[in-house]
């Protein structure tokens, strides 16, 4: 006859550290799993209370002053302030959200309760110590008591033979776009292309479109972009946010189909090309190896980023075992495909070492989480992004990046300048060709650090270990300016 708790209580009272009842947390479980199949609650804000959705309507040209100046920005549309509404339990405001780590066995997934409030520029994880830069971190170190084989399907999935690397001369890249019904920057795309076509490099282009009514090829938005779209796609399903391992495995399948592609990179129809395909192999001859984006954050447990850039041995070595990865490390909940391989390929690398299974924690995606707790976090301190983070947007949460309604050429100077290959989460049509240059000594040089040119540079949001730079960065910084 006692009240039940509401479940901003639970929260509170989890964080605090009291044990959640195992029959409530079970239906509020089913009741998430339920609203990640309504579209609207899935994909703009989730839990918040219901506010009316701002018009964003396309620039007319890559320099739309009505979106450029801050003083004329449209009612609900104000540049560099959130969009989202303020709600309650789940929502920005409260901030209450949901995270999930894997037990030592992938049979089960515990789920944990963390509070916080304030903007995506404002977190107490916001110290040297949370955000830690990919590039180069010891992932060795932070799996060395969570990556070895436990179970039986664990150890025999480290007894399967590697395939033979056959990669000899020159890299010839997959690149693998996850999209619904279009890109969201085709004409930035279709320029990237072109460029990559005339410098006479090999590469691959494939799209795996979510067909919700069995619809062709011919309904793929972007006509110039038919011709890329696979034939079949996955389950309808199985293409909803946070499950589109089956989807990647149909991209991968297609990519390995030709015995001279030698990585696949897995991308976001929401992403922006950031590198020619001339610097992007030019990283690929210097580091062959997987690259993920990895987070040992400690609420969430091991995870890797989606986007991926995966070397051919491990896509045919998943390929060849398909059934047994479905079946032993596919997780039944969470985001699956963040899961799905990180977890086997740090598991082989841990006990074969980097010769026969290289593996790096490397971030080829610029994704703005604001400052939230995780480390893909420190995307925004590993260069100077003031020009993107000043754009219209909508603020990031916990489980959704934040997305860009318009970018300018500074910008996309900012971002082509920086370390990553590609850049997300942008609205349809918010970016454009004529802002991107592919041939630019200053922007695709020799300094890929990625890090502020000094205290000059440093953007206001950075930390103040930020302005110290690297060497390199300090150099080039100089150079330009004499120049």
């Amino acid at each position: 006859g006692s009240r039940a708790p509401a479940p901003a209580e639970v929260f509170q009272r989890w964080s605090a550290g009291a044990k959640p009842p195992i029959p409530y947390l079970h239906k509020m479980l089913l009741v998430w799993q339920a609203l990640l199949t309504v579209p609207v609650a899935r994909g703009f804000l989730f839990f918040a209370h219901p506010t009316p959705a701002p018009e964003i309507a396309a620039p007319s040209s890559p320099s739309d002053p009505s979106l450029d100046a801050p003083s004329a920005a449209k009612p609900g549309l104000q540049a560099g302030l959130s969009l989202a509404g303020h709600g309650q339990w789940g929502s920005h405001a409260s901030g209450s959200y949901w995270s999930l780590a894997r037990d030592p066995h992938m049979t089960s997934w515990d789920v944990f309760g963390k509070m916080r409030a304030g903007s995506d520029d404002e977190d107490e994880c916001f110290t040297t110590n949370d955000f830690r830069f990919p590039e180069g971190e010891d992932w060795r170190g932070n799996c060395a008591d969570k990556c070895r084989p436990l179970s039986g399907a664990e150890k025999q999935w480290v007894s399967f033979k590697s395939p033979q690397d056959r990669w000899q001369g020159e890299p010839k890249l997959a690149i693998l776009i996850l999209a619904i019904h279009n890109l969201t920057a085709p004409d930035v795309w279709l320029s990237w292309i072109k460029d990559a076509e005339q410098s006479g490099l090999p590469f691959t282009f494939l799209i795996h479109m979510r067909r919700e009514h069995g619809e062709e090829k011919r309904h793929f938005n972007d006509k110039d972009f038919r011709p890329y779209v696979l034939n079949h796609s996955a389950v309808f399903f199985h293409t909803r946010w946070c499950k589109v391992v089956e989807a990647e495995w149909l991209l991968m399948e297609a990519a390995v189909a030709d015995p001279s592609v030698t990585h696949l990179a897995m991308v976001s129809a929401d992403a922006i090309p950031l590198k020619p395909l001339r610097y992007l192999y030019k990283e690929l001859r210097r580091e062959p190896s997987t690259r993920l984006c990895m987070d040992f954050t400690a609420d969430y447990g091991a995870r890797a980023e989606t986007w991926f850039v995966m070397r051919r041995a491990d896509a045919e070595l998943m390929l060849q075992h398909k059934s047994f990865v479905d079946e032993h490390f596919k997780p039944p909940h969470g985001c699956e495909e963040e899961r799905t391989w990180m977890y086997p390929l740090v598991l082989r690398s841990m006990l074969m070492g980097h010769v026969e299974a290289p593996l790096v924690d490397d971030c080829v995606m610029w994704t703005d989480w604001g400052f939230h707790c995780h480390e893909w976090a420190s995307h925004v301190l590993m260069g100077n992004f003031m020009a993107v983070r000043s754009e219209p947007h909508l603020d990031a949460m916990a489980a959704h990046p934040r997305t860009y309604f318009h970018l300018g050429s500074e910008g996309a100077r900012q971002l082509q300048k920086s370390r990553f290959w590609w850049a997300r989460k942008f609205s349809r049509h918010s970016a454009h060709a004529a802002d991107f240059a592919w041939h630019s000594d200053a922007l695709f040089g020799e300094d890929r650090d990625g890090g502020y040119g000094g205290a000059a540079d440093a953007p206001q949001d950075a930390p103040p270990w930020a302005a110290e730079g690297t060497a390199a960065a300090r150099g080039a910084a100089a150079a330009e300016g004499a120049a």
